[in-house]
């Protein structure tokens, strides 16, 4: 991984190509790009709108960006797909 970012909504303009590839209770996960380079993003705003208002989530989104579409894949395959199956479409 590259580096990661907050950002506050998945229809921020860095963010293009976006692809849901899995849910779960209150998240949503996505494959795109973030200023043109290939991102797994982990969107919570579902989960704001279960909180109280007291508990907004600032930053909703978590934007993991690789350099290359090869390190997402991996990431995707050996990290998540053991971490949390659920968060790309596998139970």
């Amino acid at each position: 991984m590259n580096q990661t970012a907050k950002i506050q909504t998945i229809r921020d303009p860095r963010v293009t190509d976006l692809a849901r590839i899995g849910m779960g209770e209150g998240f949503s996960t996505y494959t795109g790009h973030f200023e043109g380079k290939p991102a797994f993003l982990v969107d919570c705003g579902t989960l704001a709108d279960m909180l109280d208002e007291d508990e907004v989530i600032d930053d909703a989104v978590t934007v993991h960006v690789f350099e290359d579409v090869s390190a997402r894949s991996d990431y995707l395959e050996h990290h998540l797909k053991r971490a949390s199956p659920g968060a790309i479409g596998r139970r």
